[in-house]
């Protein structure tokens, strides 16, 4: 049964299987009416394309899955550089970059700073969407 865009709750998350046509379409009447759109697909790359396109029809939009390791604060500088060498090298194992890529990952293995910068910058965005929203703790 469909259930009209404006008829679920402002607060709910839209998730959407299959990143074709329809699924797409779905998915981005739902992230215009305002709603958190969780998209899946089994085909490697659908998702992110469909993201892709849904980000050029939605300006500001902008939302992707990101995986890193982190440390405890106040962890050793030799102990975060060697981490940091031996997980680029791990990914730099053309077996393992082979089964992330078949798994829809694609490895990066960019430095902590580069990573540190991100996450500070993801958190000051989402930080004024959380606000503008009216989210509070629960």
């Amino acid at each position: 049964m469909a259930v009209p865009a404006l008829a679920i709750p402002r607060d709910a998350t839209v998730a959407v299987v299959g990143a074709g046509t329809m699924g797409g379409g779905i998915a981005q009447v739902a992230a215009q009416a305002g709603h958190r759109v969780r998209l899946f697909d089994t085909r490697l790359g659908a998702a992110e394309k469909m993201r892709a396109s849904i980000g050029e029809t939605l300006k500001g939009y902008d939302a992707s899955t990101l995986y890193g390791v982190l440390a405890p604060a106040r962890t050793p500088r030799p102990i975060i550089t060697t981490l940091h060498a031996e997980i680029v090298k791990i990914l730099g194992v053309v077996e393992t970059r082979d089964r992330l890529l078949a798994q829809g990952f694609e490895p990066v293995g960019g430095t902590p700073a580069e990573f540190g910068t991100y996450i500070k910058a993801e958190i000051a965005k989402w930080a004024k969407v959380i606000k503008a929203a009216g989210i509070k703790p629960e």
